[in-house]
Formats: C-alpha cells, structure tokens, sequence
C-alpha cells in the first residue's frame, strides 16, 4: 500500500465547512425556494418550502447564500450612510 500524498486526512478543501451560519438565512433561503416554486406555478406552504430547501440542499440551506447577502447589507448600509438620503 502507498502511502498518501496528501497530509490531511480531511478530503474537504474547505476546512470550515459551515461559515457562519445564520438562524435567518435559513427562512430567507426558503422565502427563494418559495418564491420559484411559485414561478413554476405550485402554491407551496412553509413547511413545503422548508421541506424542498432541506431536500435539495441538506444542512446547507443553513448557510447558503449567506456572504452575498451580508455584502449587499453591507453595500447598502454604506451608500446610505455616505449619500443620508432621509435627513
């Protein structure tokens, strides 16, 4: 038997596989599915939405989207403060 080439016996390359998950990314990511289960022309409930997030996307869904949606807070949060368009 060869050994192995690579050191780290973790085959994942990303060694934080849950960056920050977000207790509210998961019903945001939801409200998506929701909303393109509604574009396909199904009338989905909650717990429809919930259950095809978790089914197409597993523990995931817990995180996903999470860094786009934290830079387009950021984003807006600093155009606002610079440009104080309710002042």
């Amino acid at each position: 038997m060869r050994p192995n080439p690579n050191p780290n016996p973790n085959p994942n390359p990303n060694p934080n596989p849950s960056p920050n998950p977000n207790p509210s990314q998961v019903f945001h990511n939801a409200a998506l599915t929701a909303g393109r289960m509604t574009a396909a022309g199904e009338r989905p409930s909650n717990v429809a939405s919930m259950r095809q997030l978790f089914a197409e996307h597993g523990r995931r869904a817990l995180w996903l989207n999470f860094p786009q949606r934290v830079g387009v807070i950021a984003s807006w949060s600093a155009i606002l403060n610079v440009a104080q368009p309710f002042r």
